[in-house]
């Protein structure tokens, strides 16, 4: 089982919670008895029983229809809590199966000895370290003079846009790194804004914002990267993302985060 399947698990567990709790309170303040519905020809007549051995009831006429309702809903809600509470049960065994499944033994064997073992399947959280791993290089560093711009996370970017791109990537908990190396064929080594990995389908994606778009001779640069990126095999919305902005038309910071949620998630 992986973490994404662990993550639904939990929330499951949560949404399930929450309605065992909603129910068992309006169950608390629900009518008396249960209703008993009869049909007749093309009529419908509704009951309140009291007591389990009487087979007839009181019967509710037309301004009673809130306590027939009120009835229904509380036969209702008790099937539904009694469901919720089954699942609940299953939800925990489940939950207590991903602590002790197959994949988590690598990471309860002693960190020496994990370099020399090849794990059957990498957990996510494996995979994650894994991946940032590969992802290192040398920093690019700054010029003397370069605006001092951080994002929440502390790392140094280069403008207010890659800011708010780093804060989105750490507020939805995608993995990434600023300015990684790629190879392209015909260009040599790149440097893209970001590398960041979609978790559940444990692929890289790079992010190019590109902030000066009303400069000619910036945006055919721009045109040249893009290039540049499609000739090695790099599909746009899939293998890379761009975002793109003029001093009239500055970047939105929910295209970023619709951006995010779309292909990093």
């Amino acid at each position: 089982m992986s973490e994404i399947f662990l993550h639904y698990l939990n929330k499951r567990k949560e949404y399930l919670s929450d309605i065992v709790s909603e129910k068992e309170e309006a169950l608390i303040v629900a009518p008396e008895g249960f209703l008993r519905v009869s049909s007749h020809k093309s009529s419908t007549h509704y009951y309140q029983v009291l007591k389990n051995r009487d087979t007839t009831g009181k019967y509710l006429n037309k301004k009673d229809v809130g306590t027939a309702e009120a009835l229904a809903q509380k036969d209702y809600d008790r099937r539904i809590l009694a469901s919720a509470k089954n699942e609940l049960a299953m939800l925990e065994k489940l939950i207590d199966l991903q602590s002790r499944s197959v994949e988590t033994l690598y990471d309860k064997i002693s960190p020496k000895r994990q370099p020399l073992i090849s794990p059957i399947a990498l957990t996510d959280e494996q995979f994650i370290r894994k991946w940032f791993r590969s992802m290192e290089c040398e920093p690019m560093g700054f010029k003397e003079g370069d605006p001092l711009i951080y994002s929440m996370d502390g790392i140094r970017v280069r403008s207010k846009s890659e800011q708010l791109w780093a804060d989105s990537l750490k507020r939805l908990d995608v993995p990434y790194v600023y300015e990684p190396m790629i190879l392209l064929e015909g260009h040599g080594w790149a440097r893209p804004d970001f590398g960041c990995l979609n978790v559940r389908k444990r692929k890289t994606v790079f992010v190019e914002h590109l902030g000066m778009m009303d400069d000619p001779s910036y945006a055919e640069e721009a045109v040249r990267k893009i290039h540049d990126y499609e000739n090695n095999g790099l599909i746009l919305g899939d293998d890379f993302l761009i975002t793109m902005e003029t001093r009239l038309l500055p970047l939105d910071p929910r295209s970023i985060d619709e951006l995010v949620k779309r292909h990093l998630l």
